[in-house]
């Protein structure tokens, strides 16, 4: 394609946006950044935590437990007709208002919600000292995704320069084995193809003509012959698998979203009409219901941004309902949605189950109730703070399926963690004149809530185990730091460590959120050096932990099975990070050193794989003209041996998954993590990270101004990667689906 066509197609864009036409083109993002962060009896509930995986010393196990099973398939539909009118039905969409709810068309009764007795804690005041901390987050991607599609656009048109240099560990010499196929599907592609939950393969694409923008379904079998395929009108914002295995596809008409179904025979039916285009990936419930935020232009942005209309939800019988656009949503195991929704001060909590009538309770008026936390058992718990005559207190409201209970604890909301028993509510009393303040530390199960004794000062961040024994640092206590050891009845017990507490938050993708062993990790400061305090349960320090010299620790973070990590930095004069490694907790194993600080394309410091294997993402100054960062990928598993490297992988394909996050990782059905790169026309394809460096598994044609996606899977292994071009409106537009086997000699 002639530069001159590319930089034309560009200029027409900014013609449009000048004139507003543009900004219903691209689908909106918003921005987001995480958090910075004797007594009463405890309930007794007895829940067993599970198995820790294997620590054994073996390096070339992945992860000391077995491979997560496949996704149970549901039965795939077979047959085929003729394709039905696809003109979109009438859907009356019901505005919500905070009296009556429906769970789909039935009238919910407001619950009138149970009062328990409030804890009234003594006070006294001083603020404490900040504690030291390191940060490990991003900022937040720009609100516009025009921008977003343009700079990935100007990012492309960089010329064409030499391959990267990889070392001898970061690329074997073998070269990529033959694809299984090369299919050419009509159209442009911003993914490749979505997998259901059947196994259907489908490829969604986008093509022009003189009637319009239409969007274009095609399903494909694992040869990567077409099978079948289906036409929706219109622009694909998104498109979703169903349990059912139907493909869900959204498709901008202007400022409005046409919501479609695709079976596997290519069939398109038309289920809903809405205000809006989607602003976020639409999420998929159990029971196939969808949820989803929808913007409209705002038309005094230069930039064509989206500001928020509202958030749907579209049932497995495919009604629909609308809610403020500022709404949280958890989806439970059985398919009960729980959403708290807020506009204009006014906030509520709604309970959707999958069947029977669903609940709405009104919240504490002017309040930021947080978003629901689901407990292991699936009861959603929402916290509020408030202060009522002086006093400070946060309400919990504990929603199950059924039923909505409200409870009082002291102080405000601190902080929360999803334990084996329940959920774990830290709340803080600020301090008034005198004293450090007060903390407290509550378990909230469907039972109810069990809250600790007193605990002097503000607690940093805490930690629980999987028997329930609670780990809580104090923060700002200067040369020493306090640490409340709180056992399942609620009983307090301080331990005084010999140093200044060391915070350092990781952005962990997909890990576990408590300890499988029944002992904590807190790291100090002290004569130079730092170290990790092993904390038992009777609150006595088991062992110290020296860390290398230079290596700062931070937060610890677990695997999906429950096993404790650190991440480590090493840092040069001038404060910038040179290296980065993994230590394995309850081991002391170290994994390799890995040069380079954060990888600035995504939001995650470590990824998990769906078989527990850790995968640790650095990123370093390319040498490349016109490149930004080389991505190195280490992974580890759960004693923290390296089982896995991969170097040099300059400007890899990331992609929003998860809006506005990125991911840069595809993980193929036995856990296998693979990189797609797509920059020069030296190195594009598909990479998988290996015990002996970055495998080449596939060639990508390389076509200046296209791009190349990150892979997916079908359900036998089989990978599928698409390349196309971005905005390029070509009545001829192809996109290339390349069928690939899986590596199975790791």
């Amino acid at each position: 394609m002639a530069l001159d066509r590319y930089i034309g197609r560009v200029g027409a864009l900014a013609v449009a946006l000048g004139i507003g036409s543009a900004v219903a083109a691209m689908p909106g993002q918003a921005s987001a950044k995480p958090d910075a962060d004797g007594g009463s009896g405890m309930s007794e509930t007895s829940v067993s935590g599970p198995a820790r995986a294997g620590s054994g010393t073996d390096a070339t196990s992945r992860s000391g437990k077995p491979a997560q099973s496949e996704r149970s398939a549901a039965t795939k539909p077979s047959g085929g007709s003729d394709p039905p009118d696809r003109s979109p039905r009438e859907v009356a969409v019901t505005e919500e208002t905070t009296s009556g709810e429906t769970a789909d068309d039935e009238a919910e009764p407001v619950e009138e919600t149970r009062d328990t007795v409030e804890i009234v804690p003594p006070t006294e005041p001083v603020t404490p000292a900040s504690a030291v901390e390191t940060e490990d987050e991003p900022d937040s991607p720009a609100s516009s995704s025009l921008l977003w599609f343009l700079g990935a656009a100007g990012r492309r048109q960089t010329d064409q320069q030499a391959g990267p240099d990889r070392d001898a560990a970061s690329q074997t010499a073998a070269q990529a084995e033959a694809p299984i196929a090369a299919t050419p599907v009509p159209g442009d592609a911003s993914a490749s193809p979505i997998i259901g939950v059947d196994g259907t393969v489908y490829q969604v694409t986008r093509t022009s003509s003189a009637g319009g923008q239409f969007s274009t379904v095609t399903i494909l079998d694992n040869t990567g012959q077409i099978v079948s395929s289906g036409e929706v009108r219109g622009t694909v914002m998104d498109a979703v698998a169903r349990p059912d295995g139907t493909l869900v596809v959204f498709s901008r008409r202007f400022i409005s979203t046409t919501v479609s179904t695709v079976s596997s025979d290519g069939t398109v039916t038309p289920i809903a009409n809405l205000l809006g285009t989607p602003l976020n990936p639409p999420r998929v419930g159990p029971d196939g219901a969808l949820y989803f935020g929808a913007g409209l232009p705002d038309l005094l942005s230069p930039v064509g941004a989206n500001v928020g209309y509202r958030t749907y939800r579209i049932s497995p019988r495919n009604t629909v309902r609308a809610f403020a656009f500022d709404t949280d949503v958890a989806i439970a195991d059985d398919g009960t949605a729980y959403l708290v929704s807020r506009r204009y001060g006014i906030s509520v909590l709604r309970v959707i189950p999958t069947a029977g009538l669903g609940r709405t309770t009104l919240l504490p008026l002017g309040t930021d109730p947080s978003a629901p936390v689901l407990g292991p058992d699936g009861t959603a718990h929402v916290t509020a703070g408030v202060t009522w005559f002086g006093s400070p207190q946060t309400r919990v409201y504990t929603a199950t399926g059924d039923s909505i209970a409200a409870h009082t604890v002291a102080g405000l909301p601190a902080g929360a963690v999803v334990g084996a028993d329940g959920v774990y509510l830290a709340t803080f009393v600020e301090p008034g004149s005198e004293g450090p303040g007060t903390s407290y530390v509550s378990r909230l199960t469907a039972g109810g809530v069990g809250t600790s004794g007193l605990i002097e000062g503000r607690i940093a961040e805490f930690q629980v185990t999987a028997e329930g024994t609670v780990f809580a640092p104090i923060d700002g206590a200067g040369a020493e730091t306090p640490v409340a050891v709180i056992d399942r009845d609620g009983t307090v017990h301080t331990v005084l460590l010999p140093g200044t507490l060391v915070v350092g938050r990781r952005a962990i993708r997909d890990g576990g959120t408590y300890n499988v062993e029944d002992v904590g990790y807190v790291n100090y400061a002290t004569g130079g050096r730092e170290y990790v305090a092993v904390l038992s349960a009777d609150g006595t320090v088991a062992r110290t932990i020296e860390l290398p010299e230079g290596a700062t620790g931070g937060s610890v973070f677990y695997s999906p099975d429950g096993a404790a990590f650190e991440m480590l930095e090493y840092r040069d004069a001038q404060g910038q990070t040179t290296f980065r490694q993994i230590l394995a907790l309850a081991s002391t194993t170290y994994t390799d050193k890995v040069p380079g600080g954060r990888f600035t394309y995504v939001r995650d410091t470590v990824v998990f794989g769906p078989d527990g294997v850790g995968y640790l993402l650095t990123g370093s100054v390319s040498t490349q003209i016109g490149a930004s960062q080389d991505l190195d990928v280490l992974g580890f598993n759960a004693a923290g041996e390296t089982v896995s490297r991969a170097g040099g992988l300059t400007n890899p394909v990331t992609t929003y998954e998860n809006n506005p996050y990125r991911t840069v990782l595809a993980f193929g059905r036995d856990g296998t993590a693979y990189v797609t790169l797509y920059f020069t026309p030296d190195d594009p394809g598909v990479y998988a990270v290996t015990a002996t460096g970055a495998r080449k598994v596939v060639d990508l044609e390389y076509v200046q101004y296209r791009q190349g996606f990150p892979p997916t899977f079908g359900l036998d292994g089989t990978g599928y990667v698409t390349s196309a071009e971005l905005l390029s409106g070509d009545a001829d537009g192809i996109a290339l689906v390349t069928v690939f086997s899986p590596v199975t000699d790791l």
